[in-house]
């Protein structure tokens, strides 16, 4: 999970100080509330703000730092116009805390009482301005001893991966796989950085310049970290030597991720080159800058926001309905996560492709079990929108199967096998998709609240609300 930088607000008013002198508690309180919440995240605080010039002023200094989200946590019952004056020129999800200082009323509760726990008031007041200006807002109550509440939480951090994929540079690498079109994406309506489309004779030179001492280093560190199986020393040299040309692209784009399409001329039928890429978009992928295969950037998508809310994601396929056990294959090419798997990962000759040189080093290990989310991406109509399709179930470990690349069943959450795979597919699911561990569904519902992608969930979820 990326770490979210929050602004903080802690609007007051010295209209009831007449009643009841609250300010140095209330400087206090607003203390308190900042420290609670920098446990999570890194803060940008506002402080007390006590006019409207004071909010626009926060708000001048929050608009230059990068912030995912606002939280507010009135001391006593404010006036709407004193956080707005902060919020009105940000296009960032708001949340707004009610934290209440006593949580039981008490036969002593008197007016000064009263006014103490009045910030109920003041979410009120702000929370019907918001909605009047249509902005996106959350409210959620806590006590004062209790923590930042988990559905703010959950608000909070899918504004920071709606923020860092909006920033991150993706690459489409080699030319495009012919013929499979839910793989296709129109980069130049895509909403976030330009993408950035590297042609396969950036990967030939890449893959060229690369020094015997280079490889042979890659070759060894390989060699001591895992076992090698039907490899032969030649496939892993390629392999090694690809895996360094794509280190030198990823540094040279600055990518956070992207796609890269090793098959046909682009490496597996280059003589120069003639293996797969598993084993080098694997590394990245365990790196957090997450690659797919055969150019898919939608699912390279997918895989980035999983990576971003879980840390790690695996690039996989739905492969077989399993009717009788009630689950579903998924599978891959050979490509791996080093974080995913139980045991040991071994290296091995990729089983599913040839190319001209051999076969490409690939990953063989058993991945994780339990709690676990799926997630596509796709543009839907002409490029003009987008949408998530999402399923929550658990991973575990496949009937006895003679295939060596990543392969676990998958359980849908309160579906049947066969329901849940006709639901995923008339969702219009690329035939790729990101698997992650952990379920991610209300966090996704937030995102797409934020971003403005559709979301279509296949069976059941467990959100924090």
């Amino acid at each position: 999970m990326i770490r979210p930088r929050v602004g903080l607000l802690v609007p007051y008013v010295s209209f009831y100080e007449t009643i009841v002198p609250l300010r140095g508690e209330k400087i206090a309180f607003a203390g308190a509330i900042s420290e609670k919440l920098r446990s999570e995240f890194d803060i940008v605080d506002g402080g007390l703000i006590t006019t409207e010039e004071e909010g626009r002023q926060a708000g001048k200094t929050f608009a230059g730092k990068n912030l995912d989200a606002v939280v507010v946590a009135p001391a006593v019952a404010t006036f709407g116009a004193l956080a707005w004056a902060a919020l009105r020129e940000l296009s960032l999800p708001v949340c707004l805390w009610q934290v209440q200082p006593d949580c039981r009323l008490q036969c002593d509760y008197d007016i000064a009482k009263l006014i103490r726990n009045s910030g109920s008031l003041g979410i009120q007041a702000l929370a019907n301005t918001l909605m009047r200006e249509g902005h996106l807002f959350r409210v959620g109550f806590s006590c004062f001893e209790d923590p930042f509440p988990p559905k703010l939480k959950l608000t909070v951090e899918s504004a920071a991966v709606w923020n860092a994929l909006r920033r991150a540079r993706l690459g489409r690498i080699g030319s495009p796989f012919e013929q499979m079109t839910d793989v296709a994406l129109n980069a130049s309506k895509w909403l976030g950085a330009p993408v950035t489309d590297i042609p396969s004779s950036e990967i030939l030179h890449a893959y060229q310049a690369q020094s015997a001492t280079s490889v042979a280093a890659r070759e060894t560190e390989i060699v001591q970290s895992h076992e090698i199986v039907e490899l032969t020393e030649d496939e892993l040299s390629r392999s090694a030597r690809l895996s360094l040309a794509l280190d030198v692209i990823v540094n040279e784009y600055q990518l956070d991720g992207g796609a890269f399409n090793c098959h046909g001329a682009n490496c597996l039928q280059n003589p120069a080159i003639g293996v797969t890429a598993c084993y080098a978009v694997s590394r990245h992928t365990s790196g957090g800058c997450p690659f797919s295969c055969t150019g898919d950037l939608p699912t390279a998508i997918a895989m980035k926001i999983l990576q971003d809310l879980s840390g790690w994601v695996l690039y996989a396929e739905l492969d077989f309905v399993d009717r009788e056990r009630n689950l579903v294959l998924l599978a891959n090419g050979g490509e791996g996560n080093f974080g995913a798997p139980t045991g040991p990962v071994v290296v091995a000759g990729n089983e599913n492709f040839r190319g001209q040189c051999g076969r490409g080093a690939s990953l063989r290990f058993e991945p994780f079990r339990g709690p676990a989310t799926i997630l596509s991406f796709t543009p839907r109509a002409s490029d003009k929108c987008y949408r998530m399709i999402a399923a929550e179930g658990t991973l575990e470990a496949s009937p006895p199967l003679q295939i060596g690349v990543f392969h676990a069943a998958f359980r849908f959450n309160r579906h049947s096998a066969v329901t849940a795979y006709e639901g995923w597919c008339e969702a219009g699911a690329v035939h790729h998709l990101a698997l992650a561990p952990g379920h991610w569904v209300g966090h996704l519902e937030q995102f797409a609240l934020q971003s403005g992608f559709e979301l279509v969930v296949v069976g059941g979820s467990e959100s924090c609300d």
